[in-house]
């Protein structure tokens, strides 16, 4: 939470700092996307530990349970690990789906915070001019 309310400061006070062509090249829906979506994402996934974990720890694992299946199955317990390699990139083009769909959501993200952006303003911009009935 710390971490989280800390980037989310950082990136507020930078964009408060940001000169006329950087506000040019980045849009007010990727900066508010900035300040709330990416904090959070960031706040919420603890890199270094999930990739020292990842690494070895599912390497011990996957040896450990093709050591037992061995032991209890014999020379069928291969089959497993045929259908493991197999599948595998299948997984892999999964996840490159899976990645690019997350780049268009996040695209779409932006641009709905533009546009609630410039709503907004729009909406204080007419009730400071009390153009309202």
């Amino acid at each position: 939470m710390r971490a989280q309310s800390a980037l989310m400061g950082e990136c507020f006070r930078k964009a408060l700092c940001l000169g006329p062509e950087s506000r040019r090249k980045y849009s007010s829906g990727q900066l508010i996307n900035l300040m709330s979506v990416d904090a959070c994402r960031v706040a919420d996934v603890n890199v270094v530990p999930m990739v020292h974990w990842g690494t070895w720890c599912a390497v011990l694992t996957l040896t450990i349970s093709l050591v037992a299946l061995h032991a209890l199955l014999g020379a069928s317990s291969f089959v497993g690990v045929i259908i493991i390699v197999v599948f595998w990139p299948l997984g892999y083009l999964l996840g490159l789906r899976g990645k690019k769909a997350a780049m268009h959501i996040q695209r779409e993200r932006d641009n709905r915070a533009s546009v609630m952006a410039e709503v907004l303003e729009s909406i204080r911009l007419v009730k400071s001019l009390q153009w309202e009935d």
